[in-house]
């Protein structure tokens, strides 16, 4: 017994001189529990529906939306506006009306479950808007419905899977760049190459080409899982989405090698995971949607990388957006600036450690 509270006291005396180890047990939980906590209270968003058809149905309708389904009516001046909003991803949905009742369901196929939760409000919507309608003929009758894309509805795995390679390929690479680079450092292999001509950035960017060329096999991997393996539909070409995870998995190796700089253990690498990744999959539009987050957070939410590396996926594979396109191409300039900070800021905290 003497020798265990022996044994205790030595291990509490070493916590006790880890001020890391001791604020990630103290304080990274409970700001953790705190960042989650207020998202979960505020992160629901009142939907918008647009809606285009004879203006007193228009009126009626715009009080049955919410009343029904809690949601804000837009008024568009025609069908092709409300495809257009809908295609747009500025509505959830759109109903387009006719004179007798019939109502057109306009749907986004790549946001799950969305025609189960309206099917029921077109119907109710069609008895509301029609000027003379019958109960009978409506109750029996089915909304008619387009698809600005995904024809018959994706399901939520598919819909998720973008955020989920974008963030498996941050995680896993963060993870494997930090604690391998680290180990060069306390192996002495980065003191002997610093005694080389080979100069720093040298140094970083060869360090970056070698991790870089695992990091894409595994961001390979994850992809091909997604797609092949787990056969998710997917509007872009897969081919498309290589690029972005490159550009993702740059990211995380120039940030692995950069914070492995603040460690002298493996312990303490991973302890960067809750303070550098868990914000991101919170915030980063891996659980809840941008917009969808109180205002004070969205600004924080877009001065993370996985955010872009998310939109980027998103806009490709769900949406059908060509590389080049406005939003994929302005999301991987910024994935390319960050990588270029990161990596300043690593070639800078080498020079820190050994000069």
């Amino acid at each position: 017994m003497t020798r265990t509270l022996a044994i205790t006291r030595r291990v509490l005396g070493q916590l006790r001189r880890d001020h890391r180890t001791l604020a990630l047990v103290m304080i990274v939980p409970a700001l953790t529990m705190l960042l989650i906590g207020t998202l979960v209270r505020n992160a629901a968003v009142q939907p918008a529906i647009a809606v285009a058809g004879p203006p007193a149905s228009v009126a009626r309708l715009t009080v049955a939306l919410d009343v029904l389904a809690g949601a804000d009516a837009i008024v568009a001046q025609s069908a092709d506006e409300v495809a257009r909003l809908v295609d747009d991803g500025d509505v959830a949905a759109g109903f387009v009306l006719s004179e007798t009742g019939g109502v057109e369901l306009v749907l986004d196929g790549t946001v799950p479950g969305i025609g189960q939760r309206l099917g029921r409000v077109a119907l109710a919507a069609g008895l509301l808007s029609a000027a003379d309608p019958d109960p009978a003929e409506l109750a029996a009758a089915q909304p008619a419905i387009s698809w600005v894309r995904g024809e018959g509805g994706f399901e939520t795995i598919d819909a998720a899977a973008p955020a989920m390679i974008a963030f498996f390929s941050l995680f896993f690479v963060f993870l494997l760049t930090s604690v391998s680079f680290l180990r060069e450092r306390t192996g002495g292999t980065l003191e002997r190459i610093m005694a080389t001509p080979a100069r720093r950035r040298e140094l970083v960017g060869g360090y970056v080409l070698g991790f870089g060329v695992l990091a894409l096999v595994q961001g390979a991997i994850i992809t091909g899982v997604a797609v092949w393996g787990l056969g998710i539909r997917h509007e872009g070409p897969i081919a498309a989405a290589f690029p972005l995870v490159a550009l993702i998995s740059l990211v995380s190796v120039v940030l692995g090698i950069f914070l492995s700089a603040f460690s002298r253990t493996e312990l303490q690498a991973i302890q960067f995971i809750p303070i550098v990744i868990t914000p991101q999959a919170l915030l980063s539009g891996v659980v809840w949607p941008i917009e969808s987050l109180p205002g004070w957070l969205q600004p924080i939410a877009h001065g993370l990388p996985l955010t872009y590396g998310v939109d980027a996926l998103e806009r490709v594979l769900l949406r059908g957006e060509g590389l080049l396109s406005m939003g994929p191409l302005v999301d991987a300039l910024a994935l390319l600036a960050f990588a270029s900070a990161f990596a300043a800021l690593a070639i800078a905290s080498i020079r820190r450690e050994v000069a």
